[in-house]
């Protein structure tokens, strides 16, 4: 049975996940927690110039997590000039949409509906939710809000 997890990015994390297909994870326990046929849920948090973070889009996990031994790929890698992820896993687009976290309180996973709390970011530069998926219910409500929004 395939899980659902949500992962929090920076935009620009975003924009090199969504290009390359790819994402990366730091921990080794987080290697055994997500696994192929698995979806990510993407979370872009906030910023100075961008108000509050928004979901930006679910992505199936198509491959399996490989150690990077090439060298640092990902933006903020090349700046330090060293791997901070050392493992990586291919990802693809399944859905692509903005969705404001003010927006998304329908969620039964986001607890503190105030605030982003532990709901939307990273334990241990793994997933979000308390490092568990979220549930079918929650991943079924927000594809339908999304479905509900396209078609009106």
């Amino acid at each position: 049975m395939s899980n659902c997890w949500v992962w929090s990015a920076t935009k620009e994390h975003f924009k090199y996940a969504f290009n390359e297909e790819l994402w990366a994870a730091k921990n080794k326990k987080i290697v055994d927690k997500v696994k192929k046929g698995d979806q990510i849920l993407f979370y872009v948090g906030k910023s100075e110039e961008q108000g509050s973070g928004e979901f930006k889009g679910i992505f199936n996990v198509v491959g399996v997590w490989n150690e990077n031994t090439a060298g640092p790929k990902w933006p903020e890698e090349k700046n330090r000039g060293r791997i901070m992820w050392k493992y990586q896993i291919r990802v693809v687009p399944y859905l692509t949409f903005t969705l404001k976290f003010e927006d998304a309180k329908f969620l039964h996973f986001i607890k503190d509906k105030k605030k982003v709390g532990m709901s939307v970011h990273n334990l241990s530069s793994g997933p979000a939710n308390g490092g568990k998926p979220i549930s079918k219910a929650d991943l079924y409500a927000l594809k339908a809000e999304l479905f509900w929004n396209y078609n009106n």
